[in-house]
């Protein structure tokens, strides 16, 4: 769908995820599913990830993720 999306439209879709916060305490595991996925999306040029989320167990998950790339 994201391709063909792009193709009629010219730009990526975004996908957004509200909430992220409460899925990272009920479900940690899909969160980070989702986030794979989000990151092969975006890697592909196939579509752009949106987590919302508000302070909580999400920003330190997601980011946890990525802050040993970042050294």
């Amino acid at each position: 769908m994201a391709k063909i999306y792009k193709t009629k439209h010219g730009n990526c879709p975004i996908l957004i995820i509200d909430n992220a916060s409460r899925l990272a305490v009920k479900n940690p595991e899909l969160l980070n599913d989702l986030q794979d996925i989000a990151k092969d999306g975006a890697d592909d040029r196939l579509f752009i990830t949106l987590f919302v989320s508000s302070e909580g167990h999400a920003p330190a998950q997601l980011l946890g993720k990525f802050v040993p790339l970042l050294k």
